[in-house]
């Protein structure tokens, strides 16, 4: 009785929204052509409020489309059958639209969704290696072991502690760490950590005391350069009996020696506790924090933040060459054994980061209050077993950031000139204050300075 004919009616309500079951608020349109379910995108085409999945759909739609001012829609071309056939030779919709609508993709389709099950399976694999617990992944438990190997804990005055003194005093080269109760100039000094070469050494400030850890000297042999055998000495086959000459050396003395190189990650703290706790004017620093954003930098890269000491062993042992890179690779699985999956070139850096990481969140635990810890940690003995292998982590890594660094030429002369001067900034920075600076996390101290 309104004019509407039978197949406008039958159009409308196959075209009609319907929201099939668990969709929730998300609706589907139905096409007024195909029947097929579909969701609305910016492309469907709608004409008198009737959705259709496809150009080709809409163009197979009955002629009775013209609207209540008798216009046919331009896109249509006035016909819609001869439209549809310009796209599937008469059928009511292209191949593609058709496979679409049931499901089945075309070979490229097919291709890129293989290529991603393929990406995600390597991706499973890559995480579950992540997931298996340190303690139990072959090339994190040489490290331990390495680490635990190295590591000497010094408590009382003896023979130990004078060899350990005399180790370090001798060396030309030490990574050096300290760790304490809120460590600060008025925060106890409770553990000093240096490593030479291959072996580490703990320290108990706390239980030493500054005469017998800072003060206490140690005979080291020495080159005396002052005088070579001559040509007649040679002759007559004297001995130059002064060509060694014994000297006496405190670790106070050689901390102070600029000569003698101390790698430190961010040295303010220590400095200061060092300074206003024992005495020890410190000096030679070269702190490894500043290196690695010199070396950055030096590749005209933005660095605007500081970096921690994870992620600085992940992006510099990883381009690792030359003997640190075989010293790394020592500590992989053995490649006998089939049974260790390797994540390739950089899985001894990715094991390095992976220890330092846990033992950071093993150690937090045990000293955040938050976390039902003791803010004490570090006083209490003996040293716990997480806590031995954190303190030690440190002044390791150090060593062989450093190493690792100067194989790859990270710096040039001029850059390294640059961090040896940031860092001897950073030596007086805070034990020059009039107050104390505390050790805790500070937005402005995260800043990467100028160099």
């Amino acid at each position: 009785g309104n004019g509407t004919s039978p197949a406008v009616v039958a159009s409308s309500s196959a075209g009609s929204t319907r929201a099939p079951p668990g969709m929730g608020k998300k609706a589907l349109l139905s096409c007024a052509t195909c029947a097929a379910s579909f969701k609305k995108k910016a492309s469907t085409q709608t004409v008198q409020n009737r959705a259709f999945c496809s150009v080709a759909c809409a163009a197979a739609a009955p002629t009775a489309m013209a609207s209540a001012y008798g216009d046919v829609p331009p896109a249509f071309g006035g016909g819609g059958a001869a439209y549809a056939s310009s796209y599937s030779g008469g059928s009511s919709g292209s191949d593609s639209d058709t496979r679409r609508r049931h499901g089945d993709d075309g070979p490229r389709d097919k291709s890129r969704r293989k290529r991603k099950k393929s990406k995600k399976r390597r991706n499973d694999v890559e995480s579950s290696l992540r997931r298996r617990p340190v303690e139990s992944d072959p090339a994190c438990v040489k490290i331990l072991t390495e680490l635990d190997d190295a590591t000497t804990i010094l408590s009382s005055p003896g023979e130990d502690l004078d060899n350990a003194l005399r180790a370090c005093v001798s060396s030309d080269m030490l990574a050096v760490d300290l760790e304490g109760v809120s460590l600060s100039r008025v925060g106890a000094v409770t553990l000093l950590q240096v490593a030479v070469k291959k072996s580490v050494f703990l320290f108990d400030a706390q239980a030493l005391g500054t005469a017998d850890l800072f003060e206490r000297a140690v005979s080291v042999e020495e080159q005396n350069s002052a005088r070579s055998p001559s040509s007649a000495d040679t002759a007559d086959d004297t001995v130059d009996d002064t060509a060694k000459k014994p000297k006496m050396k405190t670790l106070k003395s050689v901390l102070e020696d600029a000569r003698v190189t101390k790698l430190m990650f961010d040295c303010r703290v220590d400095s200061d506790s060092l300074f206003h706790q024992h005495g020890v004017f410190l000096r030679g620093v070269f702190d490894v924090q500043l290196a690695d954003v010199a070396a950055r930098r030096r590749k005209n890269l933005a660095v605007p933040l500081l970096s921690g000491m994870p992620k600085c062993a992940a992006r510099h042992l990883a381009g690792a060459s030359g003997a640190t890179k075989q010293s790394l690779a020592a500590l992989d699985a053995d490649p006998n054994d089939n049974s260790v999956t390797r994540a390739g070139g950089g899985s001894e850096a990715e094991a390095v980061t992976r220890v330092t990481e846990h033992l950071k969140s093993k150690v937090k635990a045990l000293y955040a209050p938050d976390k039902g810890g003791d803010a004490q940690l570090w006083a209490l003995r003996p040293i716990s077993e997480d806590a031995r292998r954190y303190a030690a982590l440190d002044v390791w890594l150090l060593l062989r950031i450093h190493q690792a660094m100067t194989e790859d030429q990270a710096l040039d002369e001029a850059w390294r000139a640059r961090v040896v001067a940031a860092s001897a900034q950073r030596e007086t920075e805070y034990r020059a204050l009039a107050e104390p600076v505390l050790q805790f996390r500070d937005p402005e101290r995260a800043v990467a300075p100028d160099l």
